[in-house]
């Protein structure tokens, strides 16, 4: 797919700086992100199906681990209440997760979505934060979410391909 602009691939992103509690693995429901009720405005209040999504991991040296799994609402909210909670399963990437790391999602235009977990203040950390806008979320431990109107004209030149390149997202 060739595309000029941002908008075109992405409808929204999200960042945040991962807790203590964040990292802490679910053996009964996978991996738990808590206090994810910011992300309802990427995915919605009630998932009915699982969203596809690729996880990657940056390592020190900037080169992707990626994996496949699905992201879902969990059972816990009651009632009307809105979801809390996104769950999706724990493999050797969830098992790199630390406190302090960035998180990053981001809901495609195609269903998909990306999760990137990456170290703090590392390029990618600051290319993908760039790459979405949202440099000024860099400190927080809450998500900060953004979304791109289908007329969103940031262009797609060489940073913006090199960083989806490194992710394997077809521009």
């Amino acid at each position: 797919m060739s595309t000029r602009n941002l908008s075109r691939l992405f409808s929204a992103a999200a960042f945040k700086r991962l807790t203590t509690r964040d990292v802490k693995r679910s053996s009964r429901m996978g991996h738990v992100l808590l206090d994810a009720q910011p992300l309802v405005a990427l995915f919605g209040a009630y998932l009915r199906a699982a969203i596809p999504v690729g996880i990657y991991w940056f390592n020190e040296e900037g080169d992707a681990i990626r994996t496949e799994t699905t992201l879902r609402w969990s059972k816990a909210h009651h009632g009307g209440e809105a979801p809390s909670r996104l769950t999706f399963s724990t493999g050797r990437i969830t098992d790199e997760m630390l406190a302090d790391n960035g998180i990053v999602i981001a809901t495609m235009r195609s269903g998909q979505a990306i999760l990137a977990i990456v170290r703090p203040e590392s390029t990618i950390e600051n290319q993908l934060c760039w790459l979405f806008g949202m440099a000024d979320a860099l400190r927080l431990h809450a998500f900060a979410v953004r979304r791109f109107p289908a007329d969103h004209d940031t262009p797609l030149d060489y940073a913006p391909n090199y960083i989806l390149r490194e992710m394997l997202i077809d521009r």
